[in-house]
């Protein structure tokens, strides 16, 4: 509840700030020139009235640039989104947008990019000033549940104005209606009908416990994150074998196709119910995991649900929700071997 009061109240602070100080920019006969917005570290920054050119740091800010409609804005990418099969497939202009990771010790290259904002995540004060002292507007991001991304899904949009602002509007009201439809038949679960699940990310001892993304749709989908029950922390940590022995889960979600193959010949895994019940799944990833800080988390609370508890969410049809999605912020019809892809990766 406190951070639900919190994102509200940023949230207004944003569109206050923003039509009270454009108003102080405006004069009778003169269009305005400057506006603020407050980011998720409640910095108030000035941002030129219209944002044209826009870089990030981040894989996942790219990614809602993108869904936001702001690919015309941005004035390079890392090399890691450009070379991105699925971002080069549904949006092919980006092959002419510079790749650059313009940050850190290629300071001066992004100075000469000239932005007119960049978007970082929490945590990289040192630049934060160092950009700011160049006279570059620095707005910070961090979330790490469901109510932070689309505060910061509103955010990117009130940054990007224009009709970013409507689809940001547009995407938190489809997220808010999954979780709804999700969380209508969970609630009333009790804590033993709740299904016990581990959660790989970079390697198979490597997960994310408490206050985390991952616990957040866990718990809507009618599960618990063992990790996070154990008192896990930090987010994203390292784990013993032993720990997840102990936890003995029942579902284990892998985040990357590679670790389920490393799980599966790893003889200290063979006794854990999630493998001897066959119950082990690699996450579905689009333009980017489902399971992580991405936009295509919106659809990771139908997935789980379905996975954690099928006989209650029967009506789920998850690949038409799927192609629903992609059409809907992509702008892209997935045919049926492109659907498979995003619903089974292999790599």
């Amino acid at each position: 509840m406190k951070k639900l009061l919190i994102g509200c109240c940023c949230l207004s602070l944003i569109f206050f700030a923003e039509t009270f100080d454009v108003g102080l920019a405006r004069s009778q006969d003169q269009e305005p020139v400057q506006r603020t917005v407050f980011d998720m570290a409640g910095r108030k920054v000035v941002l030129p009235h219209q944002v044209n050119r826009i870089y990030t740091d981040g894989t996942a800010m790219t990614q809602l640039i993108l869904m936001l409609g702001g690919l015309p804005k941005l004035i390079a990418v890392l090399p890691s989104t450009q070379s991105n099969p699925w971002v080069r497939k549904i949006y092919p202009s980006i092959a002419n947008i510079p790749a650059s990771k313009a940050t850190g010790a290629n300071i001066e290259e992004l100075v000469r990019m000239k932005p007119d904002v960049v978007t970082l995540w929490a945590g990289n004060d040192a630049l934060q000033n160092k950009l700011e002292s160049l006279g570059i507007a620095t707005v910070t991001f961090n979330y790490s549940d469901p109510a932070e991304l689309k505060q910061g899904v509103i955010l990117m949009g009130q940054i990007l104005g224009g009709k970013e602002v409507a689809v940001a509007r547009e995407f938190c009201t489809y997220y808010d209606t999954n979780i709804r439809w999700v969380t209508t038949k969970t609630h009333s679960l009790s804590r033993s009908q709740k299904v016990k699940a581990y959660y790989v990310a970079a390697n198979p001892l490597n997960t994310e416990g408490r206050d985390s993304m991952v616990t957040s749709w866990m718990g809507m989908a009618g599960g618990l994150n063992v990790a996070s029950e154990a008192g896990i922390e930090p987010m994203v940590a390292d784990v013993s074998m032993e720990d997840v022995i102990g936890w003995n889960p029942d579902v284990i979600i892998i985040r990357d196709a590679p670790n389920l193959k490393m799980i599966l010949a790893d003889e200290r895994w063979k006794n854990i119910n999630a493998v001897k019940k066959g119950r082990i799944y690699i996450n579905p990833k689009g333009l980017n995991v489902w399971c992580a800080r991405s936009a295509d988390s919106a659809l990771q609370p139908l997935w789980a649900a379905k996975i954690f508890h099928p006989d209650i969410f029967g009506d789920i049809d998850l690949r038409k929700e799927v192609v629903r999605f992609y059409k809907q912020f992509y702008h892209y019809e997935l045919n049926e071997a492109e659907l498979k892809d995003v619903l089974y990766p292999r790599d």
